[in-house]
């Protein structure tokens, strides 16, 4: 069921429960390994054989490099390819997931992606058996949750404009970290990192059963 308003997919038909624990996990690049499939497309592009720029290696080089215009055009080009449709799903992403659900969290996925992307996206999920209760598809996805969410207990984010923001508000926010989010954080931010015994997600769930116990 699509809930048009809210932008919400709820293949179960959940109710909301005030006394629910709601934990929201954003898409791309927490459950998604979505980056390298969009710098392989911008290589492979019209736009960089034409300019004969070298390949990119990251995001930073690509969004200091191609003019805002343009990079928007890519963009849009990439989001109507079906390169989303078999990106691979980041390692521990499935026994999070199952391991937030034996914690008896309702999990919500979150997203930028728009509308047209449901059906893909949905069937991305199925496809790689990722359990989860709710799909928010909306630009502005951290305070579409929120608004139908507002008992909220956690989110886990990679963009850190985003998490501080959402901490600023007064929810609990897991950022993962990476190369393109590093900077100062709100006091209710926690930075995770992977290490050679522990993902990143195995330490959010100790983190998460630890604050339950207080």
């Amino acid at each position: 069921m699509f809930i048009e308003v809210q932008k919400i997919y709820s293949p179960n038909h959940p109710e909301i429960d005030d006394h629910l624990k709601i934990a929201a996990i954003d898409l791309d690049d927490i459950l998604a390994d979505s980056i390298p499939g969009w710098i392989n497309f911008v290589n492979t592009s019209y736009y960089v054989r034409n300019h004969k720029i070298p390949f990119f290696i990251n995001l930073q080089q690509m969004k200091k490099t191609i003019p805002y215009y343009y990079y928007r055009e890519l963009k849009g080009n990439y989001r109507k390819s079906e390169i989303k449709k078999n990106l691979p799903v980041i390692t521990g992403a499935k026994d999070f997931l199952s391991g937030l659900k034996e914690l008896g969290y309702k999990i919500v996925i979150m997203t930028a992606r728009k509308e047209p992307s449901l059906k893909l996206t949905v069937e991305w999920l199925d496809k790689n058996n990722l359990y989860y209760d709710e799909l928010v598809l909306d630009k502005n996805k951290h305070i579409k949750i929120l608004q139908r969410y507002p008992n909220l207990n956690f989110m886990v984010e990679d963009n850190r404009t985003v998490a501080n923001l959402v901490a600023s508000w007064g929810y609990k926010v897991y950022l993962l970290n990476n190369i393109y989010n590093h900077g100062n954080l709100h006091e209710r931010v926690t930075r995770v990192y992977p290490d050679e015994e522990e993902d990143c997600f195995i330490q959010i769930l100790e983190l998460v059963s630890e604050g339950e116990k207080q």
